[in-house]
């Protein structure tokens, strides 16, 4: 029979080990990532209609998506918009489309934006209000759009970003890739379709695609996946709850 003494040091040394196992199977990925505030700003770069209308000649297993996306644009009910217009007193704030594709600015008429491209938005909205204002000029307009980033990053969830950011920056405001990242076999979901594949996904991150590019909307998922094969975590966590079944059978064997 095992001693008190053997016992207790027995105990004491799995309780240490256990302790040192969880902390470590559950500490945050030490990967490079970044913050919000660290991010890199936005490029300002849009899909204008010539590129759009290019890439559907080059590419027919995309053309119908492509024309479709022309004919209506790109903004969906519920999109935001940070808006700044100098000629109109005290506007710079987060607007709103509405249904029928209508963009609510306070004080004015709605502002019809269906089969509005993002990169035509600043013309499309000078224009606009120039009927309701007088030599309105558009300083600011930044599409938002919301996605779900989800799998192996830092910090998961759904996320407000600038259509402009690149698609490496915006994995960056949900904390990066984690260790166990698979960045060969990541893609972006729309519903049950798969809208980028993961070799497109690859190319996208090394060329700097934004997601306006990629053509993604409210309600995509930019899902990380995590590498095949020993799943260390996990293994830590096993070997963890075995050395607290040991020294609970130790204690009460004394």
């Amino acid at each position: 029979m095992i001693s008190s003494q053997n016992s207790a040091a027995w105990c004491g040394w799995g309780a240490t080990v256990l302790c040192a196992l969880l902390i470590w199977a559950w500490s945050p990925a030490t990967a490079a990532a970044q913050t919000t505030d660290s991010v890199a700003a936005a490029t300002g770069d849009y899909a204008t209609r010539a590129e759009l209308e290019a890439e559907a000649a080059a590419h027919p297993d995309r053309a119908a998506a492509i024309q479709r996306r022309l004919s209506e644009g790109d903004l969906q009910v519920g999109d935001r918009l940070l808006l700044q217009v100098r000629g109109i007193q005290g506007l710079s704030d987060t607007v709103v489309v509405r249904a029928g594709r209508m963009l609510e600015i306070p004080g004015l008429p709605p502002i019809p934006v269906a089969g509005v491209l993002r990169s035509e938005l600043k013309d499309h909205l000078t224009k606009q209000l120039s009927q309701y204002v007088r030599d309105p000029q558009v300083v600011e307009v930044t599409p938002l759009v919301r996605v779900q980033i989800s799998g192996s990053v830092g910090r998961p969830g759904f996320y407000a970003l600038p259509a402009d950011v690149l698609l490496s920056d915006a994995l960056m405001y949900a904390g990066g890739p984690d260790k166990d990242a698979d960045m060969g076999r990541s893609f972006v979901q729309r519903g049950t379709e798969r809208i980028v594949a993961p070799e497109a996904f690859r190319t996208a991150v090394a060329a700097g695609s934004t997601l306006d590019k990629l053509d993604l909307r409210a309600g995509d998922v930019i899902q990380i996946e995590q590498r095949r094969g020993t799943n260390w975590n996990t293994i830590a966590r096993v070997a963890g709850l075995g050395l607290a079944l040991t020294g609970t059978i130790v204690a009460l064997t004394r």
